[in-house]
């Protein structure tokens, strides 16, 4: 009888043993499991399901047990309005998940940025975002003709990038991105991720390990530094108008320290920064970076040329070449010896100056400003006055 008791109690430990691993394993899943991704449902929501499983991967490296619950279906009445949103929040039983949006090369209000500079963008955003990215081919941006489409982009390994395509015809888990549907490292346009976490009724401890170790004590929030004092440097501050869009490359140091864009801050470019006048730059704190810097450039007229200068009865008619950017002029002129120049302004390329000081001579010079931004002034014209 004490036998088969004994042979008894070491069979429960054997199955109370598989019960705990099998626990265990199915806490500390990897967020490259065949089960964390998924395939879209209709032909148009590739992007919604790339958020999908983000947010899934995400859950996982929190330690939320509700991860599984992130779906197509339970995303889409937050996330979905005939397309993804560009921002938005979805919530679990435990945490609240914060999804923001960014351009990339050229679209919007991004610089342009090709071959190297563009893998290390895309690798600089998987270094603040390891659960992946949503990378966006955008039909019209980056010379793409095709239809948009949308994958997870996971990781870069030797030199290869890794995605998840929600698209039916591409193979299920993870692939290399030129196995993917239409995107690639050169036609991404646009993105998501995952940019802030709050805890409901769970402490927050983003950490990779909590979620291979449910018994390792959750990890405290991690410090929000501000920008406040931060100093921003422009490549570039002033540039002469030619009818191109102007993106100064941006840098920013806090505290002597050099931060890295699109890790620990974002870059917002003004929509119309091919024009005339001054355009402003907004910085955004991101990761572990909270508020905005602002920096500003000008897009100047080219140097004014004036083309004839004739002496009327107490006037002067000046004459100039057009400037292309659809600026105003501003004329100066004096009387021949004086210092101090006046001022008078006009949209057209001529303009008559009146109540002149008769048989005297007078000087001219014209630029071209628009919006706090001024050209260069013409050569000095003088002429004398009947």
């Amino acid at each position: 009888m004490k036998k088969k008791i004994i042979s008894l109690a070491l069979a429960l430990v054997v199955v109370l043993g598989e019960t705990m691993l099998m626990s265990v394993k199915t806490s500390a899943l990897s967020i490259d499991d065949a089960s964390v991704f998924l395939k879209q449902q209709t032909a148009s929501t590739c992007t919604l399901v790339s958020a999908a499983m983000a947010l899934r991967r995400k859950a996982l490296l929190m330690g939320d047990a509700n991860w599984a619950s992130i779906t197509e279906d339970s995303l889409k009445p937050v996330a979905w309005s005939n397309g993804l949103l560009h921002d938005f929040s979805y919530a679990t039983a435990d945490y609240t998940y914060t999804i923001s949006y960014g351009d990339v090369d050229g679209y919007g209000n991004a610089s342009d940025i090709t071959g190297q500079d563009k893998i290390n963008a895309l690798n600089n955003l998987l270094a603040a975002h390891p659960e992946g990215v949503v990378i966006y081919a955008r039909n019209g941006a980056n010379g793409y003709t095709e239809k948009n489409h949308a994958v997870l982009l996971t990781s870069y390994v030797n030199n290869v990038f890794y995605v998840a395509d929600p698209a039916g015809a591409s193979t299920a888990g993870l692939i290399t991105i030129d196995q993917a549907l239409r995107v690639n490292v050169e036609n991404v346009a646009s993105y998501w991720y995952v940019s802030n976490v709050t805890a409901n009724n769970a402490p927050v401890a983003d950490s990779a390990a909590t979620a291979q170790d449910p018994s390792a004590p959750a990890a405290a929030a991690p410090a929000v530094t501000a920008l406040d004092d931060g100093i921003v440097s422009l490549s570039k501050t002033s540039y002469t108008y030619n009818g191109k869009i102007k993106n100064p490359t941006v840098n920013v140091t806090l505290n002597n320290n050099a931060l890295t864009r699109d890790v620990d801050y974002t870059v917002s470019y003004a929509s119309n920064r091919k024009s005339v006048g001054k355009h402003k730059i907004v910085i955004t704190g991101i990761g572990g970076y909270s508020g905005t810097l602002t920096a500003t450039y000008k897009i100047s007229p080219k140097k004014a040329k004036i083309t004839s200068v004739s002496g009327k009865k107490k006037s002067a008619s000046i004459k100039y070449a057009s400037l292309a950017g659809n600026v105003n002029y501003q004329v100066a002129y004096r009387k021949a010896g004086r210092v101090k120049w006046n001022y008078t302004y006009t949209k057209s390329a001529k303009k008559t100056v009146k109540n002149l000081s008769r048989s005297s001579r007078y000087q001219f010079k014209v630029r071209g400003y628009k919006n706090g931004a001024y050209g260069k002034y013409s050569a000095v014209r003088s002429v004398k006055v009947k």
